[in-house]
């Protein structure tokens, strides 16, 4: 001012004279004192935090989370699974699932051969 009065210094947020207290300006150039700035921080810290939180509890929720690679094939299973779908590794025997087709020669309801239990609907 070019009177020599010195100009007064109001926070933006809370309209507090920050004189004589500590105070910054944001990026719009407006003056904030130091407790409105603290309470910015705070709540841009917490919205930051809101979406770990979300994360969270999506991957406590899943099952794949937690999920274990099968001792044979090392595809991952979910936790508590006891036969790979991958291989058919039973982690309770130790051993692999065998299966096979076999055709019968029983007809299913349209009247052709079919793979059991697949032939019928």
């Amino acid at each position: 001012m070019s009177n020599g009065a010195t100009e007064s210094v109001i926070c933006a947020v809370c309209k507090q004279s920050c004189e004589g207290k500590p105070h910054a300006k944001d990026a719009k150039g407006r003056v904030i004192c130091r407790a409105c700035l603290d309470k910015q921080k705070a709540a841009r810290s917490a919205a930051d935090t809101g979406g770990a939180g979300v994360m969270a509890d999506l991957l406590g929720k899943s099952k794949m989370a937690n999920a274990t690679p099968c001792p044979s094939c090392k595809s991952y299973m979910p936790q508590g699974t006891v036969v790979c779908t991958h291989c058919g590794f039973n982690t309770e025997t130790g051993k692999a699932l065998n299966t096979r087709v076999v055709e019968t020669t029983k007809k299913s309801e349209g009247g052709k051969k079919g793979l059991w239990p697949f032939g019928k609907k």
